[in-house]
């Protein structure tokens, strides 16, 4: 409830952060904003903030001067059609089989890309998009990342987007995981610009 952005982004600011990339939505779904898609937002009665935290935290960033990134989780672990309770929970991957319920897969790519529409477009402009759970993408969980990645880019031509593990034509530069994590890929160094996509 002592949440002030006003402060945050003076403190940032004196420090000589020149951008801030905002966590919108982490895998435990919970929004900072006042999303129309769930009820686990930061505005509701229940959260303790009962205010757009992701809307003035924008808002008093970019007062002082600072750039605004968006992180969004593709992982979201309060949606049924992502974990459906109904079946063991063994780990942070989905736990359904898209195959035997591709309509509830489905709705889970719609609902995914239209939040992250929604948050483009509600607290836009950002200068990049982060997009993270490096794990929900093909083929296991297909969520369409080149596609959100359009939508997002016919809001803005010239947003960037990263996504810390999945590559391909729709990013802008790569972060690779950490040194000495067995799953790193050979890529370009950590922030290498790659241009806008084609």
């Amino acid at each position: 409830e002592e949440f002030d952005a006003s402060e945050w982004a003076r403190l940032c600011a004196d420090a000589g952060m020149r951008y801030c990339v905002f966590t919108t939505t982490h895998h435990d779904g919970f929004c900072m904003d006042d999303s129309h898609h769930t009820n686990l937002t930061s505005t509701s009665e229940s959260s303790g903030l009962r205010r757009d935290v992701l809307h003035g935290g924008c808002d008093a960033f970019r007062e002082q001067g600072l750039t605004m990134g968006a992180y969004f989780s593709l992982a979201d672990w309060s949606r049924a059609e992502y974990w459906d309770r109904a079946r063991p929970i063994r780990d942070h991957l989905h736990n359904d089989d898209i195959a035997t319920r591709p309509r509830a897969w489905e709705r889970y790519k719609d609902l995914t890309r239209d939040q992250v529409e929604e948050i483009v477009e509600g607290d836009g402009p950002f200068h990049m998009v982060w997009l993270d759970a490096g794990w929900v993408r093909e083929p296991h969980e297909p969520i369409g990342t080149a596609e959100i990645a359009s939508t997002l880019r016919a809001h803005d031509p010239g947003l960037m987007i990263v996504h810390r593990e999945v590559h391909g034509p729709f990013e802008n530069y790569r972060t690779p995981p950490r040194a000495g994590d067995p799953r790193r890929r050979p890529g370009p160094p950590v922030g290498a610009l790659h241009g806008p996509p084609a």
